[in-house]
């Protein structure tokens, strides 16, 4: 576990200092945003798991989504400061789109009928099925706390 979580952690940091670098570089939010966009949409899908952190002193369950949405207020924290409120609200607007058209073609994944051969249509469905449920839920936290977080920061 903790080589998984050690493993989590070096990839996140990556992605998230790959992505100030280059904005940094070049001026340009669209690689964090892109990597934003990733983040929240992989957020929902892994977020139906739920797992046992053991970092040491302390122990709890919590979806594997923790992770990865934990620096998507680090991502917003960088493009408001290096390039505004009004960018930040543009990637929380981008993101919250893309979440519903990813849940949208789930669910449309769903509902295709399974080919003859392929015996997994049912754990496909429980485990992308459980989805949308999360996501809607969800939905609104997210609005609310990025917005929030983009404003307190600005």
């Amino acid at each position: 576990m903790l080589l998984e979580l050690i493993l989590w952690i070096i990839i996140i940091s990556s992605t998230t200092l790959l992505g100030a670098w280059y904005a940094g570089k070049y001026k340009k939010a669209d690689l964090l945003i892109g990597l934003y966009v990733s983040f929240v949409i992989l957020s929902n899908i892994v977020a139906v798991k739920i797992v046992n952190f053991d970092i040491g002193l302390v122990k709890f369950s919590a979806t594997a989504a923790t992770l990865i949405f934990s620096v998507t207020f680090l991502m917003t924290d960088i493009v408001n400061e290096k390039f505004g409120k009004k960018e930040t609200y543009k990637m929380i607007i981008i993101a919250f789109i893309a979440q519903i058209v990813a849940i949208l073609f789930i669910w449309i994944s769903i509902s295709l009928p399974a080919a003859d051969f392929w015996k997994e249509q049912e754990t496909f469905s429980k485990i992308l099925g459980l989805t949308p449920r999360i996501a809607l839920a969800g939905w609104i936290a997210f609005i609310i706390s990025e917005n929030l977080d983009a404003l307190i920061f600005s």
